[in-house]
């Protein structure tokens, strides 16, 4: 059962976040269960529906992705992100490295400082960000 229910009520105008759990798998036939073992990861969503930041993990049960999550909004505020450039693209993206598992950016920046800015969006929104009611399946 996850902990996380609803994020923290915001004050007015503040920028708000969630986090979104996909599967990936057979999803099985009507009334059935699914045939294939389902990979789980999570995705944060910010109020404008664009994505910040994946999980890097892939789990194969929901307590273990409520777990990982439980121990990221907690740690949250506190991590630092390592920059990188791709060589190829010129892109900018971050990682960072909670105890729970890695958390990458979900897209390349042109420039450092986007790159930069979107991982503060990150650690100001994960601590209190809600959990979608639901897992999507991707397919």
């Amino acid at each position: 059962m996850p902990i996380l229910t609803r994020g923290a009520p915001r004050p007015a105008g503040v920028a708000s976040g969630r986090f979104v759990v996909y599967a990936r798998g057979s999803k099985g036939r009507r009334g059935c269960a699914a045939t294939q073992p389902r990979s789980l990861q999570w995705w944060l969503v910010a109020g404008n529906h664009r994505l910040l930041a994946r999980g890097e993990l892939v789990h194969e049960a929901e307590p273990a992705v409520w777990a990982e999550l439980d121990q990221l909004r907690a740690t949250a505020p506190d991590l630092s992100p390592r920059l990188m450039r791709d060589p190829s693209s010129g892109e900018w993206s971050w990682r960072a490295d909670p105890l729970s598992g890695g958390v990458l950016s979900a897209r390349g920046y042109w420039r450092r400082c986007e790159a930069e800015a979107s991982f503060a969006q990150f650690a100001a929104l994960a601590p209190s960000a809600a959990l979608a009611p639901a897992v999507r399946w991707l397919g």
